[in-house]
């Protein structure tokens, strides 16, 4: 017989009922995304700003040297540039000479020492400006600058180097190559020759000069094949860090440095040629041929320029008795100290600090 199939559930053997699984809700076809790994955020240290601050023009003059006459300072903290308008003479810069003649312009580094020595014969007129390139904002702004570490703003933290970068040797050029810088050094004479200028022209001046050195800046960089040429370089211009150019003296040894640097830091102690060759880890007839050398004295004959020097710094610019500036230039005996400040000046102490000038 044919038909259809009666509709019967199936069943297992002996009678028993199959149990079937309940239904399974169908998979979604998107999976939820897993819970995002969140980094922890760790606060990062701020970099300190520096405060505003602009560019300061703080001293400007002129000063006509006598015959032969010496003079300088330990410790100068400006940016300086310093332009030999006639004469002839030379100035020695942190232990290096340099010559200079009608038409020579240096640019000092922040915290240079120097030395003037004015030729016996045409004796040389300087002029000389001193630029803060970054002078503090809510500072009073002193159209004074340190000469010397004992200066009540030497080292303070409102007054310090900046741009443009011009690095720690002396830049070389002169009136001719850089004409907007000589031209604007001998116009900051003249407004300072009037009296202490404002506020606002200090400022003016500041920026002036930083415009100036920045441009010269750019030169160098344009012209750092030629840097080693000096004076006579084809852009009239040149880095001297101690050697090149019309310096009498080529780069000072290391060991020579270390010597330089301790009688620097020394001069109120006891010192001796022996112990200054202790310093260069060499003997005393060595030391001595280099200190004919590079610098054209003896070991002593340096120290003795280096107390006279301080001595001419203190006696500038503080208040100290002649017995305590003898004292604190390695001199145990003010009356000697006198003595030899007349030999070396012209003018016993008191004297000299009455004609006081700067430059």
């Amino acid at each position: 017989m044919t038909g259809p199939l009666p509709d019967v559930a199936p069943r297992a053997a002996s009678g028993t009922a199959v149990v079937t699984e309940p239904a399974r809700a169908p998979k979604p076809l998107v999976q939820p995304l897993a819970q995002p790994f969140v980094q922890p955020l760790v606060p990062t240290p701020l970099t300190p700003v520096a405060p505003p601050a602009f560019p300061a023009l703080l001293q400007a003059n002129a000063v006509q040297f006598g015959p032969g006459e010496r003079f300088g300072f330990p410790r100068v903290e400006s940016r300086m540039v310093t332009w030999c308008r006639a004469g002839r003479g030379e100035a020695r810069v942190n232990g290096v000479r340099f010559s200079l003649v009608p038409g020579v312009l240096l640019v000092l580094p922040w915290g240079h020492r120097i030395h003037y020595t004015a030729a016996e014969v045409d004796p040389f007129l300087l002029v000389g400006v001193h630029l803060v390139p970054r002078h503090d904002e809510g500072f009073p702004l002193d159209p004074t600058v340190p000469h010397d570490p004992n200066h009540r703003h030497a080292g303070c933290r409102w007054r310090r180097d900046g741009e443009p970068d011009l690095g720690p040797q002396v830049v070389a050029t002169t009136a001719d190559a850089a004409p907007g810088l000589a031209q604007l050094s001998a116009y900051a004479v003249e407004v300072w020759r009037r009296g202490t200028p404002s506020e606002a022209s200090i400022r003016a001046l500041g920026t002036m000069m930083v415009d100036e050195l920045t441009g010269l800046a750019y030169q160098l960089a344009a012209r750092t094949g030629d840097q080693a040429a000096g004076y006579a370089g084809s852009g009239g211009f040149g880095v001297l860090g101690g050697g090149g150019g019309r310096s009498d003296t080529c780069v000072v040894p290391d060991e020579l440095r270390r010597v330089l640097a301790y009688v620097e830091h020394h001069l109120a102690d006891r010192l001796t040629v022996a112990g200054l060759a202790e310093v260069a880890g060499c003997s005393g007839a060595t030391l001595s041929r280099r200190f004919d050398t590079y610098l054209r004295r003896s070991p002593m004959g340096w120290v003795l320029d280096q107390r006279i020097e301080r001595a001419r710094g203190l006696l500038r610019t503080t208040p100290l008795t002649v017995a305590q500036v003898a004292r604190r230039c390695g001199f145990a005996d003010a009356n000697y100290f006198s003595r030899i400040f007349r030999d070396r000046t012209g003018r016993p102490p008191t004297a000299w600090r009455r004609r006081e000038r700067l430059l």
